[in-house]
């Protein structure tokens, strides 16, 4: 019976019918709860009974076991922000493709170095951009033939062609700014108001980056999901039973913003309460 109630426990987290924020942010939350019971084992019976073996051995000093950490990263947003910044220059094309294949960023000492060297590399002309680009060397100011600088920027897609967006203010119909900025101050007093639910759940001073992420997905989450006013009382609920977090739908009235402006549902979301709100 036990492991049959752990089985479906695990299928409702991994492969439940819920979105994939709220997955994500299930998944996060077991993963903590399990961090926590691991750390328990270790530090209350793997790590006495290595000391009474290393005592019983003779040995003078003894190992500490660590489990090794489990990284729920999205990796198409990290492979996303590797991209970019390899097309800015901020790291060099060797230390983006340790990026995408590790998953690891380089360190920021790290960077100086590798850019003398990618420096040098370009001189000899190795990665020489066959698209027009802002040049880094001098010689390659001068602009091939046929080719026309003066060109209006563009998304990199055929003409006619359209995608959806990140960006709050993505459409010509005039947006009130101080009404996305009054959402924007509601939803860091969500947040705030959400990590200090959670400490106290938890009975905690501090909470850790993995808990800070969990927030952030949460109240993303929320605003996606639920009027202004019901932004408190949706985030507690959740905190105090994670099932809850399926229920976190986006609202019609969202879907429909997202559309008609072409920008995904968190920003269409804020542009949604933007219109609502009195200021």
């Amino acid at each position: 019976i036990v492991n049959e109630d752990i089985k479906e426990g695990l299928q409702n987290i991994i492969v439940g019918k819920e979105n994939y924020s709220s997955t994500q942010v299930k998944a996060q939350i077991f993963l903590e709860r399990l961090k926590e019971a691991r750390n328990t084992f270790l530090n209350d019976f793997m790590q006495p009974q290595i000391k009474e073996v290393c005592k019983a051995m003779g040995f003078r000093n003894f190992p500490t076991p660590k489990f090794v950490e489990i990284d729920i990263k999205d990796e198409v947003q990290l492979q996303r922000v590797a991209s970019r910044l390899i097309e800015m220059g901020i790291i060099t094309p060797e230390q983006g493709m340790t990026a995408l294949k590790q998953g690891v960023y380089p360190d920021p000492h790290e960077l100086p170095e590798a850019q003398e060297k990618f420096v040098k590399e370009r001189e000899k002309g190795y990665y020489t951009p066959l698209s027009v680009a802002q040049p880094i060397m001098d010689d390659e100011v001068a602009t091939p033939p046929g080719v026309n600088r003066n060109v209006p920027n563009s998304n990199g897609r055929p003409a006619g062609s359209n995608t959806k967006t990140d960006k709050v203010i993505a459409s010509e119909e005039p947006t009130s700014r101080k009404g996305i900025q009054e959402v924007i101050y509601k939803i860091e007093s969500l947040r705030s108001y959400a990590e200090a639910s959670l400490k106290k759940q938890y009975k905690r001073k501090r909470l850790s980056k993995e808990h800070k992420q969990m927030i952030e997905s949460l109240s993303e989450s929320v605003v996606m999901s639920r009027e202004i006013d019901d932004w408190e009382a949706t985030t507690d609920s959740c905190i105090k039973d994670f099932n809850n977090i399926e229920a976190l739908e986006v609202m019609p009235e969202v879907l429909d913003v997202s559309e008609k402006h072409e920008v995904v549902a968190y920003p269409a979301a804020i542009l949604y309460h933007s219109k609502k709100i009195k200021l």
